[in-house]
């Protein structure tokens, strides 16, 4: 699975955002469809669960809560179908910017 973040929007930290990723794949049938992602200031994973788009599309709502850290973020899609077998995507990083106004 690949993937990459549709909109090439400038992110902030402390705002609500939205991020969809594409599978390149029909995740539609998948008993589970996370995206995985982990703060700059981070070593550990945060998993969110996932809306599928269409068929090989995953969506979360990143919230302002969540988005505290500026810097790059690493994204990823985490399936697994109902054999038990998993699929995990190749990585993506967002830069989240630093509100220039301060």
């Amino acid at each position: 699975m690949t993937q990459y973040h549709k909109p090439k929007e400038i992110i902030f930290v402390d705002t609500d955002w939205e991020l969809t990723m594409d599978t390149e794949t029909d995740v539609s049938a998948m008993v589970v469809t996370q995206i995985h992602f982990r703060k700059p200031n981070k070593k550990s994973w945060y998993k969110r669960n996932a809306t599928v788009v269409g068929t090989d599309y995953l969506r979360i709502d990143v919230s302002h809560t969540d988005n505290n850290v500026h810097g790059d973020w690493t994204f990823r899609t985490y399936c697994v179908d109902a054999a038990g077998k998993i699929y995990k995507g190749t990585f993506y990083v967002k830069n989240i910017h630093k509100d220039w106004i301060e």
